[in-house]
């Protein structure tokens, strides 16, 4: 009796074609499926769904690095409705051009992406400062922090952190500022919506009050020197002014032996930034023709 009520059935299934057979011994009218693939797309009209306990949407913002428009998944919102809000807010900024899309990004890599493009406008000794309060200050601070989430508590706390570690206000203001400049581009990349180094706190930098030797020391230094490798470049330095790099870019045809005149126009300065080896010294001229100088025994006397 059964198994010609099955061979009934199928002969329906396979002639009236009333049926979907959606398993192995479970069938279901057209009507039924028709009503559950209604009530599946009500879940996902205007590209919002429920996923779990919590809705997600996608939008599709423009990937600023191809031009293109890329899917994108914003999740983990309670109800449907704040799904549809956000969504709504998102589209809104998409057509305008300021949407941020939430990257995952960390600080660590944005920093080593950016510094890769900008060090090309930076001078040889620059790049290696640069570098080094990088690698030795930020990343192992604050590295692992995605880039969206940092906030201007963070950078402030990170300044203090320096602080208490034995940095000077100057060097923290120093590496504040390369911080600064690496979230600017990423505002201008649309990465993220503000710098968070506006309205940190950073240690106050107490003005600097230069200590001059007086006549007795500057004798005492050269006596020290006397007969030592750097006498001259400390003699030049003590009487002249003349900096470090300025006192050892100096030629034997820059001395005037008769009129007893240096003219100082080149230096010796960081002339490529090896990253394991450290710099690399090297000769180049003086920025401007208005820092040649010419020195005579007048300066000295």
């Amino acid at each position: 009796m059964i198994s010609s009520q099955v061979e009934k059935h199928a002969r329906t299934l396979t002639t009236a074609n009333d049926y979907y057979l959606l398993d192995s011994d479970c069938f279901k009218p057209k009507e039924a499926i028709s009503m559950s693939t209604k009530s599946k797309k009500a879940k996902s009209s205007n590209s919002v769904y429920q996923r779990g306990n919590t809705w997600s949407y996608i939008v599709y913002p423009t990937d600023v690095t191809t031009g293109k428009k890329k899917q994108q998944w914003v999740s983990s919102f309670p109800t449907k409705e704040a799904a549809i809000e956000s969504q709504a807010r998102a589209r809104a900024e998409i057509l305008s051009d300021t949407y941020i899309p939430d990257s995952s990004i960390t600080l660590e890599k944005y920093l080593d992406n950016w510094f890769d493009g900008y060090k090309i406008t930076l001078q040889p000794s620059t790049i290696q400062g640069y570098s080094n309060n990088i690698k030795s200050h930020i990343i192992p601070t604050i590295g692992k922090t995605r880039l969206s989430n940092l906030d201007r508590r963070m950078v402030s706390n990170f300044c203090f952190k320096l602080l208490e570690k034995g940095l000077s206000p100057k060097s923290i203001k120093y590496v504040y500022s390369i911080l600064r400049k690496a979230l600017n581009e990423a505002v201008y990349d649309k990465l993220i919506p503000l710098n968070r180094c506006q309205g940190a706190k950073t240690p106050p930098v107490e003005a600097y009050e230069a200590v001059v030797y007086d006549e007795y020391q500057v004798k005492t230094l050269l006596e020290g020197v006397k007969e030592t490798p750097i006498e001259t470049a400390v003699m030049l330095s003590s009487l002249l002014g003349l900096r470090r790099g300025e006192a050892l870019g100096l030629r034997f045809h820059d001395c005037d032996f008769e009129k007893n005149e240096i003219h100082v126009s080149q230096q010796v300065t960081t002339a490529k930034s090896d990253y394991r080896n450290g710099p690399i010294y090297g000769i180049k001229p003086l920025k401007t023709k208005k820092k040649q100088t010419h020195y005579s025994n007048s300066r000295i006397g």
